[in-house]
């Protein structure tokens, strides 16, 4: 009998390696490479997840490999280092709640600070803000290290489900707290913290209170009102060293899948405060939308996967230094990069997907199917051979063109219901660190954005923790959810007699798509 997979033994041994599906074998992440000892031949899942290369180069599937003794591996693909640092848009926020017209009527005691947390799928961002002067002192942003439990948010609620609730929930409480003991003690603020926000998508809120993952693992309960509210924040604010009369508030859900994370999205572009047909599109793992007709909010969700922020994919990695943000092709097909922090290539974040995808179009190098053009490498489109092989490959057009997919059909179902048409928006809002370096050209390309002048399209990258730091710092952030929750309509994509079609017809790398809506 084989013994446990070298997934398993890596787990054990404190070795946590990149997983999309929590050991299932369907992501093709936990790539390994074999450099001695008797393993046993492929299965049926590497065969059809690991190129001809990788197989003859002794590349396995970790998750797959269960040796019949000792054998010596290299990972591949580690999780990434988790480490906090200040985010790199502090005068972002800071300019956005400057000229917000939500009035903070109440001023806190002298040094008193709070915290807005934006809890995300893959990363977890963090203001403090001096509640008396309502300025921001500083932020910290990393990754989420839910992450070793699969980068989506259904494999994360099945392991809440099947016992690792508080594992889970530990992971968070413990990962904010290093943050914030960062944050205090480089400042002398311990014990001054009296207020907390934190937004999240549903998902993320359910794992953080333990409240609300069995309801969202049931299509029947998509648009209904789902409770995160946890049963105490004691244990929270001694570990995160706050006052001990501090308040910490979960501002929760809108519905089902839709967070409170669109909630402060709104409230940070202000999108129901005027007459004009508006679109509010936060990308991520869970995509939200919202679209504003001038008296109704018509808003959804959409199970857009992980390849907006870099996961799920080959040599996907979230939007940081080494990321490739942006591709060009030269006369010869010769890849043009741009990488953050301007150092070497280590992988591809969202947006230098949506734009690798879009110049291969463009060379005619891919279909508007997703299919490579004969004179590509089967294994893949290389857009860098060093300091390491990055291939962009068909599985990788398969995951975004998905997600693609699901945001447009979205976007159809939410006009359709409004009775609007695409030309008819007058503003287009992106939300989500995957706009920060989006290329809307690109976007544009192959129909995941409308082509609509640039002039009428914000990006807003930080628009979660912006909206979240306004309910910070208001009296009763209650009453403005309720005030939004009074125009909303929410409509259930899995429940939607068109959503099929729809996602069949943007499955097509195509600039048409959007416009003919």
């Amino acid at each position: 009998m084989l013994g446990h997979s070298v997934w398993e033994s890596l787990e054990a041994r404190g070795i946590p390696i990149r997983t999309g599906c929590r050991g299932g074998g369907s992501c093709g992440l936990c790539r390994v490479r074999v450099l001695d000892g008797a393993v046993h031949s492929h299965t049926a899942l590497e065969q059809r997840r690991l190129s001809e290369r990788d197989l003859a180069e002794g590349v396995r599937l970790a998750c797959q490999l269960r040796p019949p003794g000792g054998i010596t591996v290299e990972p591949l693909l580690r999780m990434p280092r988790h480490e906090w640092r200040p985010l790199p848009t502090e005068d972002e926020i800071r300019s956005t709640l400057a000229t917000s017209t939500l009035t903070c009527a109440e001023t806190a005691p002298n040094h008193s600070f709070g915290l807005a947390v934006d809890l995300g799928t893959t990363q977890i961002r963090i203001a403090l803000w001096n509640l008396t002067n309502h300025e921001l002192v500083t932020t910290r942003h990393g990754l989420n290290p839910q992450a070793r439990f699969g980068t989506d948010l259904l494999t994360r609620l099945a392991a809440a489900t099947s016992g690792h609730a508080e594992e889970l929930a530990r992971l968070v409480t413990e990962s904010i707290s290093e943050a914030l003991n960062d944050m205090l003690a480089v400042r002398a603020l311990t014990g001054k913290v009296r207020r907390v926000a934190v937004v999240g998508n549903t998902a993320m809120l359910a794992l953080l209170t333990g409240k609300g993952t069995d309801d969202l693992l049931h299509p029947d309960g998509w648009t209904r009102h789902i409770e995160c509210q946890p049963t105490t924040t004691e244990s929270w604010r001694q570990a995160w060293n706050l006052a001990d009369d501090a308040r910490i508030g979960v501002i929760q859900p809108l519905a089902g899948f839709v967070g409170s994370d669109l909630l402060a999205g709104l409230i940070a572009t202000r999108l129901t405060e005027g007459r004009r047909a508006s679109l509010f599109i936060d990308f991520g793992t869970n995509t939200e939308i919202a679209l504003w007709d001038g008296q109704v909010l018509y808003v959804t969700s959409a199970a857009g996967g992980p390849a907006f922020e870099g996961s799920g994919i080959r040599d996907g990695m979230p939007a940081e230094a080494g990321a490739i943000s942006q591709v060009d092709l030269g006369l010869d097909h010769t890849p043009i990069l741009r990488v953050i922090g301007n150092g070497e290539p280590l992988g591809l974040c969202g947006s230098g997907l949506v734009d690798a995808v879009a110049v291969l179009r463009q060379a005619r190098l891919l279909s508007r199917a997703g299919r490579f053009a004969a004179e590509v490498d089967p294994h893949g489109f290389a857009l860098s051979r060093s300091p390491r092989e990055i291939l962009l490959t068909k599985r990788d057009i398969d995951l975004f063109q998905r997600a693609k997919a699901a945001v447009g059909a979205g976007i159809s179902c939410l006009l359709e219901q409004a009775g609007l048409k695409t030309r008819t928006l007058q503003r287009l809002c992106i939300g989500g660190a995957f706009g920060r370096y989006l290329r809307l050209s690109s976007a544009r390309e192959i129909g995941l954005l409308p082509a609509m002048p640039s002039e009428h399209i914000e990006i807003l990258s930080e628009s979660a923790l912006v909206g979240c730091s306004r309910l910070l710092q208001e009296p009763d952030p209650d009453k403005i959810r309720a005030e939004i929750l009074d125009t909303a309509y929410f409509i259930n994509l899995a429940h939607h007699p068109r959503f099929e079609d729809h996602f069949i017809q943007h499955l097509s790398l195509d600039a048409r798509l959007l416009e003919l809506e």
